[in-house]
């Protein structure tokens, strides 16, 4: 029988910042520019190539019809790169329209392109323009072109962390919104996506719309295929997957919608953990130690033999502090549960009084008339009681039925 102590005091979690917070992302001593001019020299190999012959500086006039057929994009600067392809911020040479290029490997890229080809078009989920293979026969690549957003999630917490001020509730609620209508459009098409965090979700400064992004680790739900328990970045990461349960669900996108949450109050993770170990501490010692019920229904094959040592709950008030609510600490409470099963739905989640505010006084922006203008396709399978909860009291009764 294996005695894990968590009251060891390197392992207890400090509420106040962690000393190497602002190492995830590196600290700039101030807001980074988010799209910095294209190095001078050679051509990283892992930059796409994707049409070398328009890389050249364009003459004053161009002839657009001598350019060959087919898709036709300047590329103007890397925007970004991890362990699934690389993106770029990239101009349409006929229409100059600003667009994201993302690049992947082909093999193993079928999934995501029926993911992307499935969800656009859905709210608050990122748009699918068009797909191209790479011009290299030898790297075998292929090109997903999607509306391009300036900024996210991530770089707006990490620049009121560094300006040390707070992001007012009021964008805390329209941006967790927003992410709870996306994970609905995922969730309605039996998308799992299995990596949200604040760096994939896409932000308009200008009209403050988000949009969930990056499905290359997304998954069809009910399908047989088994699903890897090295998932979804670790701060975002569901108890169960630390557990190592293959019966991976939506409830997962909840957990992390939970977290992305109260990074948004907090402006640091809030389960920074150093490795899969740590973080399940780090877990532990806010939400308590989990009882052998709530450990099986997040993986039924729990080994019984390991015992952990019994931590109590902190109060959200404490951990929280200055940005406690009521109806924060209510989201909180429902989206991170031990038990998976126990975890709302998306549009549950969004009928909560921490949206209250919205409902009754929505914000005077340009997101503000598309928060509530619901489809029937999200209202088809919605109870008559939910709808009511969801739609400010105006619009109740402009709906058939009501």
């Amino acid at each position: 029988m294996g005695l894990i102590d968590i009251n060891d005091p390197a392992k207890r979690r400090r509420l106040d910042p962690p000393t190497d917070v602002d190492a995830y992302p590196p600290q700039l001593p101030r807001r980074p520019q988010l799209h910095p001019p294209a190095p001078a020299g050679p051509r990283s190999s892992l930059h796409p190539q994707l049409h070398p012959n328009l890389q050249a500086t364009p003459s004053p006039s161009p002839v657009w019809e001598e350019l060959p057929a087919g898709p036709r994009y300047q590329t103007l600067c890397v925007l970004g790169r991890g362990s699934f392809g690389t993106v770029c911020k990239a101009t349409e040479v006929r229409s100059r329209k600003t667009v994201a290029i993302k690049t992947v490997a082909l093999n193993g890229a079928g999934r995501e392109m029926e993911v992307l080809r499935r969800l656009s078009g859905s709210p608050n989920v990122v748009s699918l323009l068009g797909i191209f293979e790479g011009v290299d026969p030898e790297a075998r690549t292929l090109n997903f072109v999607l509306e391009y957003v300036e900024d996210t999630l991530g770089r707006i917490i990490k620049h009121h962390r560094q300006q040390g001020t707070e992001m007012d509730f009021h964008y805390v609620r329209v941006y967790m919104y927003q992410l709870l209508r996306g994970l609905a459009s995922l969730h309605r098409e039996g998308v799992v996506h299995r990596d949200i965090k604040p760096a994939n979700l896409l932000v308009d400064p200008a009209t403050y719309c988000l949009k969930v992004c990056d499905f290359g680790t997304a998954k069809w739900v009910n399908t047989s295929e088994v699903g890897q328990a090295y998932v979804c970045s670790r701060f975002y990461r569901a108890p169960e997957l630390i557990l190592s349960t293959r019966d991976q669900n939506t409830s997962v996108d909840m957990w992390a919608a939970g977290c992305v949450l109260g990074e948004m109050l907090l402006h640091q993770p809030l389960f920074a953990g150093k490795d899969g170990i740590d973080q399940l501490f780090k877990i532990f010692e806010i939400l308590g130690t989990p009882n052998t019920q709530q450990l099986v229904q997040m993986n039924p094959f729990y080994d019984a033999g390991v015992v952990f040592t019994q931590v109590p709950p902190l109060k959200w008030s404490k951990v929280l502090r200055a940005r406690w609510s009521a109806q924060a600490e209510e989201l909180l409470v429902m989206t991170l549960q031990y038990d998976p099963k126990q975890r709302p739905q998306p549009l549950e989640a969004m009928a909560t009084d921490f949206f209250a505010e919205l409902r009754k006084n929505p914000p005077k922006t340009r997101v503000a008339s598309e928060l509530f203008n619901f489809s029937e396709q999200e209202m088809s399978n919605c109870p008559a009681e939910l709808v009511r909860k969801l739609m400010p009291e105006k619009r109740i009764s402009s709906l058939p039925g009501f």
